[in-house]
């Protein structure tokens, strides 16, 4: 006679709860900042979320992995807060299933599951996603955000004053706009060895130093590398995205040259491709090379180096 299933949530291991309480926190910012309409937007993706997470559990007879939450949390940060609740649940359902689920889950997928989400969100219904700017200081929606006044090379100073970019009181998505608490999270994480600190530090550098090139040469399209930092997703995908375990190089040198990879595909992007933003797609462009990556500098098989454990 068939035991009855029990589905049972496999106990998250004291990283894993450091970058949930982390990202909790940065949810409860975007709360405070956008509105009550955020915790509703948590909840949607949340519950979608975890119904997937639950049917596979049970039709594969294994518990449900320690990172259905923090995935989730991910995809919550990464979206506009004027989003719809049901393409929201949308995103959520998509980058569960073919971003993670699909894989195995945790920490066995190859893509970054939110930021697959989000990717079929944007090309699926880029009304929602690029066009919908909430600015939380006047109440009013916009079609700009300081990313886009970035890319045109006007003075975002002039209409975002730094303070404004620092404490989130500046239109963006719900995680990118909390960019000092980010800073001190991202920090407290390191210094907890939480994250690596290695793509962080090479990523910013990187960015700040092409960045800094393509001024001093006269590319259009480069601006002012220090607020460039400043606007849109870096810091969050420097801290939140890009130190992402199961997509990370497993190599010290190799997630070096991630790092300047992922700042040099995001500065070609924002510069010269129709999206202003470019960190969603060089995430995509960045999972698919690492273990190229890595296979380049460790000088061993690609099959060897894809079925590396995580830890």
């Amino acid at each position: 006679m068939n035991q009855p299933k029990v589905l049972k949530f496999k106990a998250m291991d004291t990283n894993m709860k450091w970058l949930n309480f982390s990202l909790l926190l940065l949810v409860l910012a975007g709360v405070i900042i956008f509105g009550i309409q955020i915790l509703f937007l948590a909840l949607t993706v949340i519950i979608v979320d975890l119904i997937f997470e639950i049917i596979f559990a049970y039709f594969r007879g294994k518990q449900i992995d320690q990172g259905w939450l923090y995935n989730a949390l991910i995809l919550i940060l990464i979206l506009p807060p004027t989003v719809p609740l049901w393409i929201a649940g949308v995103g959520a359902a998509f980058g569960a299933f073919f971003g993670k689920l699909v894989f195995g889950g945790y920490p066995k997928y190859v893509f970054n599951p939110a930021v697959v989400g989000v990717i079929f969100l944007t090309i699926s219904f880029p009304q929602y996603l690029n066009t919908e700017w909430l600015n939380p200081v006047t109440g009013l929606v916009d079609a700009s955000n300081p990313v886009i006044t970035w890319s045109r090379g006007v003075d975002v100073l002039a209409t975002y004053p730094f303070m404004n970019l620092l404490l989130g009181t500046a239109p963006g998505l719900v995680g990118e706009v909390s960019r000092g608490l980010i800073i001190l999270l991202g920090i407290g994480l390191m210094a907890l060895r939480v994250i690596d600190w290695k793509p962080p530090l090479a990523f910013l550098v990187s960015f700040l130093g092409l960045g800094f090139l393509g001024q001093v040469a006269g590319i259009e399209g480069f601006y002012d590398p220090f607020i460039a930092v400043m606007v849109g997703t870096v810091m969050f995908a420097a801290f939140f995205i890009i130190t992402d375990k199961p997509t990370l190089p497993v190599t010290t040198a190799g997630k070096f040259i991630y790092g300047f990879l992922f700042a040099f595909f995001t500065l070609l992007i924002r510069v010269f491709a129709a999206w202003p933003e470019g960190i969603i797609f060089s995430t995509i462009i960045m999972n698919v090379l690492a273990p190229l990556i890595d296979a380049s500098v460790a000088r061993k098989p690609l099959s060897q180096i894809m079925t590396a454990e995580v830890k």
